[in-house]
């Protein structure tokens, strides 16, 4: 499907596709030029600002996404995607190799 073929009834936001590249690379750009003078405060500003910002367009993106995707099959992917978040939670409180030193 081409993107001149889609056809919704509500907004469209597919012109927004490439910021969820675009952010990420900028906030790395602003890094690897000014992150010598910044405070490493407002170099994780900077990153952090970048990663939400790509976070939220491809939030508005989603819905686009999913539209022609029949419900049960919507069901099926947002359950399987649950397991796999829950598998990668229990698995993080296993603990690391890396063990804290004793105090």
């Amino acid at each position: 499907m081409f993107l001149d073929e889609v056809a919704t009834n509500g907004p469209q936001f597919f012109y927004l596709v490439p910021w969820v590249v675009f952010f990420p690379v900028i906030g790395l750009l602003v890094n690897m030029i000014f992150g010598g003078w910044m405070g490493e405060k407002a170099v994780g500003a900077v990153a952090s600002t970048a990663s939400g910002l790509a976070f939220l367009v491809a939030i508005l993106l989603a819905p686009l996404a999913i539209k022609d995707i029949p419900a049960g099959t919507r069901w099926i992917i947002f359950l399987a995607c649950l397991a796999v978040l829950g598998f990668s939670v229990a698995f993080s409180k296993r603990g690391s190799i890396a063990e804290e030193p004793a105090r």
